[in-house]
């Protein structure tokens, strides 16, 4: 059975100094590289090609999005009807979207 996307939760600390958020429960050494990304207008699509041994790791550093993955049952010839899951994580917490390989 496919590994499901998870969401590693983060918090947030506030006093009257200000606001302290962290994710103690996420776990980065399996990162090779990071990518920040900056959108030009509101709302963008952007679209993630799958990889098969690849995973990912998603947090929002200012705002909210919304990810959808697909869990791909055939690469050289995917289902067109596989369901659809949707993940929304914001910058309120420093939740982290980990997306294992085959998504």
């Amino acid at each position: 059975m496919m590994q499901l996307p998870t969401i590693i939760p983060g918090a947030c600390h506030q006093d009257q100094r200000g606001a302290l958020r962290y994710n103690n429960d996420f776990n980065s050494a399996m990162v090779k590289r990071i990518y920040l990304l900056q959108n030009s207008v509101e709302q963008p699509v952007r679209g993630w090609q799958g990889h098969r041994i690849e995973q990912r790791w998603f947090l929002a550093t200012r705002g909210a999005f919304e990810i959808y993955t697909i869990a791909v049952d055939n690469w050289e010839h995917p289902s067109v009807d596989l369901p659809c899951r949707k993940y929304i994580i914001d910058q309120q917490k420093l939740d982290v979207l980990h997306i294992p390989s085959g998504y």
